[in-house]
């Protein structure tokens, strides 16, 4: 079976099944109702009720079984194991743990007191993906996917660059997805990956990455990259750690997807159309507004509308500003 995409968790949750199957003497391929049933009822049972990864497990143990040619659960089975699915569903009272945004007030406090983008390539780098991942409300998936110089267009006239990512999340076929970055007032995107390929000579190598593979440098030398070889998610994930840490906050509340969240919520808060944002962060559902994070922003807008009988947006663009513009330079 080809380590491809999700495999590595596929073959993970399939080997559990597996040995859970050896375990209670039931046979584990070809598929049944006991055996996946039993499973991933005792499953949801380790993890204290929680059943928001069951989908995740069934989704395993048949694709595992698909690869060994081993038949599906039957129709009548299935009608089984779903209800058994519901039924776990309806039990969990476990809250959804959400990762907390990555704002733009942190990006700014980052710049001012973290980074020393002046000077050192590698806090240019950290900087770059950072503003790229909440300006272009990038997931870390795309962030990481191995975006090429030959994959940006650069537009002087109107001071943006087109991105062109391969097949993404929402978009799985065809030509993959074009993210259009912007340059606005302060610290952008657009500014920092100019500066970024600039200092690294990258016009001209349409081949590199550019978000090259970290390579630890001598205190001498400096940090080193091969851009051959694109960031690795480990490294993104020790380094977001780190800076989120040297914010003076709980990196286990902050992942990947905090930057996209950050973008997002940022958006809501100055007032920005739905639409718009939805749009923009290339949503097909309304999967976009759990990205807007500011209870007291939604409070307040509900109350000023009924204490006033209507919605006034200009008063929650005010109310939330936060010190976001949308100004270009």
């Amino acid at each position: 079976m080809a380590k491809s995409g999700r495999s590595a968790a596929t073959i993970a949750t399939a080997k559990q099944y597996v040995e859970w199957c050896i375990c209670n003497g039931v046979v584990a391929y070809p598929a049944s109702y006991e055996s996946v049933a039993g499973f991933i009822t005792d499953k949801v049972r380790a993890l204290d009720g929680s059943a928001k990864s069951e989908a995740n497990m069934v989704s395993s143990i048949k694709v595992f079984g698909h690869h060994l040619n081993m038949p599906w659960l039957s129709s009548a089975a299935q009608y089984k194991l779903n209800k058994i699915r519901s039924q776990l569903h309806l039990q969990d009272k476990v809250a959804i743990k959400r990762m907390q945004p990555f704002v733009r007030s942190m990006i700014l406090e980052l710049l001012d007191q973290g980074l020393d983008v002046d000077n050192s390539p590698y806090d240019l780098l950290v900087a770059t993906i950072i503003l790229l991942g909440h300006n272009g409300l990038l997931r870390q998936g795309e962030l990481l996917c191995g975006i090429q110089v030959c994959d940006l267009a650069w537009d002087r006239r109107t001071r943006s660059v087109t991105i062109q990512l391969p097949a993404t999340k929402t978009h799985r076929s065809g030509a993959g997805v074009q993210v259009r970055i912007t340059d606005h007032a302060g610290p952008s995107a657009y500014k920092f990956l100019l500066r970024w390929c600039t200092s690294q000579n990258l016009f001209g190598k349409p081949q590199q990455y550019i978000f090259p593979r970290y390579l630890h440098g001598h205190r001498k030398t400096g940090p080193c990259f091969d851009f051959r070889q694109t960031a690795s998610k480990s490294w993104f994930r020790r380094m977001l750690n780190k800076v989120v840490v040297g914010l003076g906050f709980n990196p286990s509340m902050y992942s990947g997807h905090s930057l996209r969240a950050g973008g997002a919520t940022d958006l809501f808060i100055i007032g920005v159309p739905y639409p718009k944002i939805k749009l923009y962060g290339r949503w097909k559902s309304d999967a976009a507004l759990v990205y807007y994070r500011e209870d007291i922003e939604v409070s307040r807008s509900v109350a000023n509308a009924f204490g006033l009988g209507s919605y006034n947006i200009s008063e929650d663009y005010e109310f939330g500003r936060v010190g976001v513009s949308t100004e270009c330079v």
